[in-house]
């Protein structure tokens, strides 16, 4: 489905060009200018110049497609909060879609409507983005609007639900825009509507335009395309692996793959009799320690990590809390 609904294709690693044949265009005061950094390379925009996309980018998106924008993102210092990492609109003052430096999108025209993704705010540290726009569908959707992905987790939540009455209308007002001439002429990178507002700071790599709302799992899979094995299973590791509390009565819910499918784990539990090797706690009559060995797969890469936990029997509680 993604190559499918794919509308624009930015690979920034060298070239400006769009794989699918859609005209882009360097806008600035210098030429082009690539950069590489921690492994991975990107177009370098440092304020004084944006990349200006067709006039009709969004020409098959409407109210029952929605859109999803992806990039690889590596911010740095800048001058201003409004810095765009893309606006896509008609010109000031006009509705227009747009994202900040600061992780925050916004749909404007009709009031603003935002997802807000800015405690994951962070410079100098590549991070993958994806805006999710999901449509009404002529009003047959219960809840539409945007949402803000972080290396694959949702940080910002602007769906928008039809018990709202007020600003769905407002949304319905502004994706009715995508099938009226005129609208969303003015399409870019790294720059905004408003001259007022500075051009963004930073690199972009990897960016992707989809005529769809993709689902989490989508958007991980697009994430995985330009990383390794290794850097897949240390993403997984930090983002999903998650034992909670090492004091447990109750059974382990461990999961058999994490990051969207994409990493198969494996668990051995140092003694199955208390604790066996799918999680479920065994008879025991005394509290117990156990090692329970998490092995991680992905291709050739193997990581393992150990979790120590005390299992005590049903009847007798993991913590007191004492009163004074």
């Amino acid at each position: 489905m993604l190559d499918k609904n794919l509308i624009l294709n930015l690979p920034l690693d060298g070239k400006i060009q769009d794989n699918l044949g859609t005209e882009t265009k360097w806008v600035g005061s210098e030429d082009v200018q690539f950069a590489s950094v921690q492994g991975r390379q990107g177009l370098s925009f440092n304020g004084n110049g944006y990349l200006q996309l067709a006039n009709d980018l969004l020409k098959t998106v409407n109210d029952e497609t929605g859109f999803t924008f992806s990039a690889w993102v590596y911010i740095k210092e800048g001058t201003s909060a409004w810095e765009r990492i893309f606006d896509f609109g008609s010109g000031e003052g006009k509705p227009s879609v747009f994202f900040t430096r600061n992780f925050r999108a916004t749909l404007s025209g009709f009031g603003d409507l935002v997802a807000d993704g800015s405690k994951r705010y962070t410079e100098n540290q590549w991070v993958h983005l994806t805006y999710v726009y999901t449509p009404t569908d002529k009003a047959r959707n219960s809840s539409a609007g945007g949402r803000v992905y972080i290396d694959g987790e949702l940080v910002g939540d602007g769906l928008i639900n039809q018990t709202t009455s007020g600003l769905f209308g407002k949304l319905k007002l502004w994706t009715a825009l995508f099938e009226e001439e005129g609208h969303y002429t003015h399409n870019y990178l790294g720059h905004s509507q408003y001259d007022a507002d500075a051009d963004f700071n930073g690199i972009l790599s990897d960016v992707s335009l989809y005529n769809t709302n993709l689902d989490e799992r989508d958007i991980l899979s697009l994430m995985a395309q330009t990383l390794g094995d290794e850097d897949i299973i240390n993403i997984a590791k930090n983002r999903d692996l998650d034992l909670g509390l090492h004091v447990i009565s109750d059974d382990l819910d461990l999961k058999s793959s994490l990051f969207g499918g994409l990493v198969d784990v494996e668990y051995t539990s140092s003694n199955p009799d208390v604790l066996g090797h799918d999680g479920r706690i065994m008879e025991v009559v005394s509290p117990e320690h156990v090692s329970l060995s998490v092995a991680l797969k992905r291709g050739a890469i193997n990581l393992v990590e150990t979790f120590d936990f005390t299992v005590l029997p049903k009847e007798i509680p993991g913590y007191k809390i004492k009163v004074k």
